[in-house]
């Protein structure tokens, strides 16, 4: 996953400032990086809050990954509060061949019950020699099923039937997901709280504030410089 590198910058003077909050072209771009436990079960992720310049309106997206799994998240505001789901579940395993040609299906589990199925390598790639490597999962199934399940394995199984990979997924029960994105949005919130237009999207990331989530203003010359940097 490519880094997001920042660096901080001066705006030039009250009027300057004024300015770029009423530029449609700028906004906020809030980021918390976290990351908790060790081996298989060590987890990483990301939340991102994108919020226009005024602070009227905003968009998030939300990532967890652990040891050959990675987890996209919908988040939504209601009535009842934040809804959140998962939207994607990326599966890595090691590279699985089918020398005499037979297809390659993933099954996905939840707490033993088959939640989801889907092709990892097809006949005729198979036949072409290419191999499987992983499983990608998306769409309202997965969004509805993954709700109501808190241990999951991936399997897969050659046509005829037999089991060729197997790997259970450290992905956190419902509870701990629950549990997670409350520590998660509250150190979002608390960066909110504490933004400064001084700060700016820019080069590096050792200029950042030593804090568990940052927001960075961005303006068309931040971004400039930034894309100028990457040449």
């Amino acid at each position: 996953m490519k880094s997001l590198v920042y660096a901080v910058a001066l705006l030039a003077s009250p009027a300057t400032e004024a300015g770029r909050v009423q530029n449609q072209d700028n906004w906020w771009e809030c980021i918390h990086f976290f990351q908790s436990g060790e081996g298989e079960a060590k987890l990483q992720g990301r939340l991102d809050r994108r919020v226009d310049a005024s602070g009227a309106a905003w968009s998030e997206s939300y990532q967890i990954w652990g040891a050959g799994f990675r987890t996209g998240w919908q988040l939504a505001e209601t009535p009842g509060g934040t809804r959140r789901r998962v939207s994607t579940l990326s599966i890595e395993v090691d590279p699985i061949f089918s020398k005499d040609g037979q297809a390659i299906t993933g099954y996905l589990y939840g707490d033993d019950q088959l939640v989801l199925s889907t092709t990892i390598l097809s006949a005729k790639s198979a036949r072409r020699g290419f191999a499987a490597s992983g499983a990608y999962f998306w769409g309202p199934d997965l969004e509805a099923r993954m709700d109501n399940y808190d241990h999951w394995r991936f399997v897969a199984k050659r046509a005829d039937g037999s089991e060729v990979a197997r790997r259970s997924l450290a992905i956190p029960d419902r509870r701990e997901r629950d549990r997670l994105f409350v520590l998660h949005r509250a150190a979002i919130e608390a960066a909110w709280r504490d933004r400064d237009e001084k700060l700016l999207v820019s080069r590096t990331v050792d200029s950042l504030p030593r804090a568990p989530a940052t927001c960075l203003f961005s303006t068309p010359d931040a971004r400039a410089e930034m894309q100028d940097s990457e040449i």
